[in-house]
């Protein structure tokens, strides 16, 4: 692993010098991320992606494989053996013990943090219903470019513009992720969940 030279202040600096330090990835409608939980609790959040649709087109004993190789090639997160490459997918599992248990994710590339971040920001400081949150708008930081979902009042882009952003309206069913989520309230023994309807997404209980 490298991860003294990710957080050393060569690397860091370097960095920040380069024009285009994070270039928003294309993102295709080929990757999913699902929630399962059972009665007793055991949670599963996958975040599954072959980047292009069907990858590369190829498959070895029934798996595609993927056409994002290219992720991997600069170091230091290039192909090492033993190694865990770095990636932006964040299948998440929070636990309240004896509270709550949630289980969340997205598709999105590079803006799955962000997605996640303000989704759950909202969840647990608002106390509002978790398909309500889920279906809220986004907006997404991209160095100094806003992207909104939404068009802004013209007093909050007025400001945004003086502190030296560029506002770009983006309506896009992809663009801001796909959002699937499951919560259980143990004290009460009852579940909830949010499937993200900009991308069909939906959930269910038996």
């Amino acid at each position: 692993m490298h991860s003294k030279k990710w957080i050393s202040n060569q690397y860091i600096s370097r960095l920040i010098k380069e024009e285009n330090i994070l270039p928003l990835e294309e993102e295709h409608e080929s990757t999913t991320h699902f929630v399962v939980m059972d009665k007793y609790g055991t949670v599963v959040s996958v975040t599954n992606t072959l980047s292009d649709f069907f990858g590369t087109g190829a498959f070895i004993e029934g798996f595609f494989l993927n056409n994002q190789l290219a992720n991997f090639s600069n170091s230091p997160n290039q192909r090492e053996p033993g190694k865990r490459s770095r990636t932006f997918m964040a299948p998440t599992i929070l636990e309240k013990k004896g509270t709550e248990i949630m289980g969340i994710g997205s598709p999105g590339g590079n803006r799955i943090p962000q997605i996640l971040t303000l989704v759950l920001d909202k969840y647990f400081h608002r106390n509002s219903a978790l398909q309500h949150t889920v279906d809220e708008s986004r907006f997404i930081f991209e160095k100094d470019y806003l992207y909104t979902e939404n068009v802004l009042p013209a007093n909050v882009q007025k400001d945004l513009e003086e502190d030296g952003y560029n506002v770009i309206y983006k309506d896009s069913p992809v663009f801001y992720g796909g959002v699937q989520a499951l919560i259980r309230d143990e004290k009460k023994n009852e579940m909830d969940g949010a499937g993200d309807r900009k991308r069909n997404g939906s959930w269910k209980s038996n």
